[in-house]
């Protein structure tokens, strides 16, 4: 599995805003993308104005060790581990896209009414194109064996 890790991912960003001539910027992001932005502002950091990150634990700087058994904290991270199942996340969830997605935007956000159901469309429109969620389960599978090597 290669071309998933956060470097190559702030990489290919840095391509992109190159591209589109921006040179300066505020770099904003939001849960797991707080994990690209934070080593691509190590990379690139002369550009970047500043950097915010919202809703995030990075691996190996502020998230725990181990994901929490307690269940008034695991809902939280529970699909960490889950993820890093091969092909269970894909076989449980298929033909279940609409209430996974649901679950997550509406349990996981401070206010569950921020999203309309036009929004839960997209998302889900997104998410079952062709290989859409499994990229996702990628993404995180590869982000935690990092931390994995990284930690050991």
């Amino acid at each position: 599995m290669t071309g998933y890790d956060t470097k190559t991912i702030a990489t290919i960003i840095h391509q992109f805003l190159q591209q589109l001539d921006i040179p300066t910027y505020h770099l904003v992001s939001h849960d797991v993308g707080g994990w690209v932005a934070y080593p691509y502002t190590a990379l690139f950091g002369n550009e970047v104005h500043s950097l915010t990150i919202m809703d995030a634990g990075i691996p190996g700087v502020t998230m725990p060790n181990k994901l929490s058994l307690n269940p008034e904290l695991a809902w939280q991270t529970w699909h960490f581990a889950f993820h890093l199942v091969p092909d269970i996340p894909e076989m449980l969830i298929t033909g279940k896209e609409s209430e996974y997605l649901d679950w997550f935007l509406r349990r996981k956000s401070a206010n569950p009414e921020v999203f309309s159901e036009e929004d839960i469309q997209e998302y889900l429109r997104s998410f079952q194109k062709m290989g859409g969620y499994v990229l996702d389960f990628l993404i995180i599978v590869t982000l935690l064996y990092l931390l994995n090597r990284i930690k050991n």
